[in-house]
């Protein structure tokens, strides 16, 4: 099982934060079906917490196929 601590990525737009969060779930979780494991939210389109709360709800509860990473999930929160 791979530790991974939670992180907090910051700095001005276009300097690959998003970017690099996806690339270490994909690396992470493995190219074919890393989608199912990771949720990207964007607070500039999904706005008011009751929406964020559902869809993590929602998330949370989904079951993943696979039993490799003990079931963990990705929850990426950007802007």
């Amino acid at each position: 099982m791979t530790q991974l601590p939670h992180m907090l990525f910051y700095g001005p737009p276009g300097t690959g934060k998003t970017s690099t969060i996806l690339a270490l779930a994909r690396d992470l979780y493995g190219v074919p079906g890393w989608r199912q494991r990771v949720l990207e939210l964007n607070a500039s389109d999904e706005r008011g917490i009751a929406v964020i709360r559902t869809k993590v709800k929602d998330f949370a509860k989904t079951s993943i196929s696979s039993t490799s990473h003990d079931g963990f999930k990705l929850i990426i929160l950007d802007e």
